[in-house]
Parts: C-alpha cells; sequence; structure tokens
C-alpha cells in the first residue's frame, strides 16, 4: 500500500481486501509505532493505556474512602 500526500495509490477489488489492510495500518498505528505525544513517551498508545490502567489500579488500593 503506497500514498502520494493525502491519495491511496492502490484499487481494492474488495472490502475484505481493505478489511485487512486498514487493520494492518491500525494495529502498526496503535500497538507497534512509537509515539511522541504528550504521555506517550515514544511508547505506542497500547502501552501508554496499559501502563495508565497498571497505575491507576495501584492509586485505587491506595486511596481510603
Amino acid at each position: 500500500m503506497s500514498y502520494t500526500g493525502s491519495r491511496l495509490e492502490k484499487i481494492y477489488r474488495s472490502l475484505d481486501e481493505l478489511q485487512k489492510d486498514v487493520d494492518s495500518c491500525l494495529l502498526d498505528y496503535s500497538e507497534q509505532r512509537p509515539h511522541s505525544g504528550r504521555y506517550c513517551f515514544g511508547k505506542a498508545p497500547m502501552q501508554t493505556f496499559i501502563s495508565a490502567i497498571d497505575e491507576a489500579c495501584h492509586l485505587a488500593v491506595s486511596v481510603k474512602f
């Protein structure tokens, strides 16, 4: 799959073929490619999310209601 600017350079012959590429792109974007966002610190978004869950659990245990 290749892109030129904002134009997709691939012609899909079926929705299944398109879905396969979309799934692959989302997996790469969310779980593999490091991000430089404010809270990602070079981690992939899914890694950041999982780290936040662990931290939230530790905080919830230490907070007394």
